[in-house]
């Protein structure tokens, strides 16, 4: 049985403990877990940060790729996801 931990934050008196529950794999979840053990991470996104990947994806939903890559381009070169970044959590 391939399982699955997931990890929920409890608060107890103040301070935060780490509960890992277990929980079955989905059929894609092993799928992904086994390519990803025999693999390993592929780096086949062009980004230099979770940020730039997470913009690159919503653009490219309706733009050519060309396009998303010229318009990630203005946005380094005007700084704006630097400025971005310092809101993130």
């Amino acid at each position: 049985m391939n399982v699955c931990g997931e990890t929920r934050l409890t608060e107890n008196r103040s301070l935060f403990s780490t509960t890992i529950t277990l929980r079955q794999m989905t059929p894609l979840e092993d799928a992904y877990h086994r390519l990803f053990n025999a693999y390993g991470p592929q780096h086949w996104w062009p980004a230099q940060s979770r940020f730039e990947v997470m913009i690159g994806a919503v653009l490219v939903q309706h733009s050519a790729w060309r396009n998303v890559e010229r318009a990630i381009a203005a946005l380094n070169a005007a700084r704006l996801f630097v400025h971005w970044l310092q809101f993130l959590p």
